[in-house]
């Protein structure tokens, strides 16, 4: 009886000791489960707060690339334009408004707003930067005047061919014949890619008198060699490029040439000339001229020349075969965010620019 009795109290303190490993083998698989759910919530937690702080700095990304935007176009319109020029796109056409000789102290303005927008204008989180083509940052004082015509590879530059920035010439001409300024390939004709012009105009306003009126008589043909045109050739089935163009000048007094000549061989060498008259401060009577040469080494050329002191409005209207082209300055401007290192370099460009 006491061996039954003995067995049966080790048989119960076995049952115990396994009902209570069970309930202890219960309470690991819960511990277990609520670490895993917890650690579980924690991950989606630091997922969900990762992704909110990715979307935070996206929406910042996307402010500063605004601001950015924002900085370059209204920069990049201003350092483009100039008192003495004007330049228009609209669909095909491009319009050029000028005063020649251009007007001194030019540099010295663009200095002056190159200091603006370093001192006054540029935020303290950003930094602005003008920059030749060849990507060395420079004060706008040292940026060219002139403009490329994309994609027809066209330059419209001024000075003149011996003495840069004299500011007394415009010259449209296409890549390759300055060589020497701008470095340009002299891969093409000085004149090919007129090619691409299915028209223009040239108004020009001079503020002196025509020498002498009675010659705009003698200009009513356009024989090639009178005293107003010279060198002239017309266009025929043998021209390679023909330039359709007006040509309109106009005294200070009112009187009108127009030239009868209105589609030119760029082959040939024409000249217009023009002879005026101006008077000084003392009211002394000076005699003067302007040329306008069209083809051989270029689309045209105005020369002001540099005695007369007066000038001329120039108006150049300049038709296309495509709207698809733009004008570029002949410099760059970089606009860089201090913070997240956002930044956008391109070069002056009339209209639209593209994000880089």
């Amino acid at each position: 009886m006491k061996n039954e009795s003995g067995a049966e109290e080790k048989i119960m303190r076995i049952g115990e000791m396994g009902k209570l490993k069970s309930k202890t083998q219960k309470g690991f698989i819960f511990a277990l489960v609520a670490f895993i759910l917890a650690t579980l919530l924690l991950s989606f937690a630091l997922v969900v707060a990762d992704r909110q702080l990715d979307a935070e700095k996206q929406q910042a990304l996307y402010l500063t690339a605004d601001k950015i935007s924002g900085i370059f176009s209204d920069v990049a319109e201003d350092a483009f334009t100039r008192d003495w020029r004007n330049v228009t796109k609209v669909n095909a056409t491009l319009n050029v408004q000028e005063y020649l000789p251009i007007p001194d102290g030019q540099d010295y303005f663009m200095l002056k707003y190159g200091y603006f927008v370093e001192n006054y204008y540029e935020p303290p989180d950003v930094a602005i930067s003008f920059l030749d083509l060849n990507g060395t940052e420079i004060s706008l004082d040292q940026m060219d005047y002139y403009l490329d015509v994309f994609p027809f590879n066209m330059t419209l530059d001024y000075g003149r061919h011996d003495h840069h920035h004299d500011g007394t010439e415009t010259y449209l001409s296409c890549y390759g014949y300055y060589l020497d300024k701008h470095g340009h390939a002299k891969t093409v004709s000085a004149y090919g890619c007129a090619n691409y012009l299915t028209g223009a105009r040239m108004d020009i306003i001079i503020n002196t008198t025509f020498r002498d009126n009675a010659t705009l008589a003698s200009a009513a043909s356009c024989g090639g060699h009178d005293d107003w045109v010279d060198g002239y050739s017309g266009c025929d089935a043998q021209t390679t490029v023909c330039l359709q163009m007006n040509v309109t000048i106009t005294d200070v007094n009112g009187s009108v040439y127009t030239s009868p000549c209105h589609q030119w061989d760029l082959e040939g060498d024409a000249k217009i000339k023009i002879d005026t008259r101006y008077y000084d401060s003392q009211n002394n009577g000076r005699d003067d001229n302007m040329e306008i040469d069209i083809g051989h080494d270029q689309i045209f050329n105005i020369d002001m020349h540099h005695d007369d002191p007066n000038g001329a409005n120039i108006n150049l209207v300049l038709n296309f075969n495509t709207q698809d082209f733009w004008v570029r300055g002949a410099g760059q401007l970089r606009v860089r965010d201090l913070n997240y290192n956002n930044s956008v370099t391109q070069q002056l460009q009339l209209g639209d620019w593209t994000w880089r």
